[in-house]
């Protein structure tokens, strides 16, 4: 808007302006009907106003080209060579598609990754906790035990053996559930 403004231009005022089409010059009076902040200053007018001043203006933005089996690169070299003559073309292979797609999975993927090696953290952290409470809230038992004769080896290899058997269930549940989830 404040583009427009700095031209001496308002919504409502008739423009002169000049289509330039190659070498060949057009032309056109519009009127201001709208302005926006987006997309810096320039002029937009309707696809069909503009086929109508020049009828065979190709407005085609994109195309795709296949190559037979084997051609790939023999193609991709002479089309490399039209857009390098252009200032207007630019391209992009297939084979340059491929590695963006590859770089952005990467991307999640290590993403990913970060966020399961904190759970594993967390989860190990959990498990930690899990045992201390256990012991903490056991000190009664463990001592009548420790009384009646448990060696402090035969307690350890028990605290022991019960981590294994918490760690274990926790894994077996984790990929009965965690690897078809996975996979949906």
């Amino acid at each position: 808007h404040q583009d427009f403004e700095k031209m001496g231009m308002k919504i409502g005022d008739t423009i002169e302006l000049n289509l330039i089409i190659g070498d060949e010059v057009i032309a056109y009076e519009a009127v201001l009907m709208a302005c926006s902040s987006d997309g810096g200053p320039g002029f937009y007018m309707p696809e069909e106003r503009l086929i109508e001043l020049i009828p065979n203006l190709a407005t085609t933005d994109a195309m795709f080209i296949y190559a037979e089996e084997g051609q790939y690169a023999q193609v991709k070299e002479q089309l490399k060579g039209l857009v390098d003559d252009g200032e207007r073309f630019s391209m992009v292979s297939l084979d340059e598609e491929i590695a963006i797609y590859r770089q952005q999975m990467n991307s999640i993927k290590q993403a990913c990754y970060i966020v399961l090696l904190i759970l594993g953290i967390i989860c190990f952290v959990n498990l930690i906790n899990t045992m201390i409470t256990s012991i903490v809230t056991r000190q009664r038992e463990l001592g009548v035990l420790q009384a009646i004769g448990l060696s402090p080896r035969q307690l350890g290899s028990m605290l022991w053996q019960e981590g294994l058997v918490f760690t274990a269930g926790t894994l077996l549940i984790s990929l009965a559930l965690g690897l078809p989830l996975g996979y949906v």
